[in-house]
């Protein structure tokens, strides 16, 4: 979603998000920005080397 404008990345991670509770669906976002993890996440896993560091809900991720 890197080459939309904000509105337009902002309104697809809404969609995505809708979309994947209307059906029950589990999904990985994979991004390197802060602002693009916590709209679409439930759970954010903190990653380096491959290995999770740290898997915590967004806000207490970001505290």
């Amino acid at each position: 979603m890197g080459a939309l404008d904000v509105r337009l990345k902002e309104e697809r991670q809404l969609d995505v998000r809708r979309f994947q509770r209307e059906i029950g669906a589990t999904g990985i976002y994979v991004t390197r920005a802060q602002n693009g993890a916590m709209p679409m996440s439930d759970l954010v896993a903190l990653m380096r080397d491959g290995q999770i560091e740290q898997q915590d809900p967004d806000q207490k991720l970001y505290q």
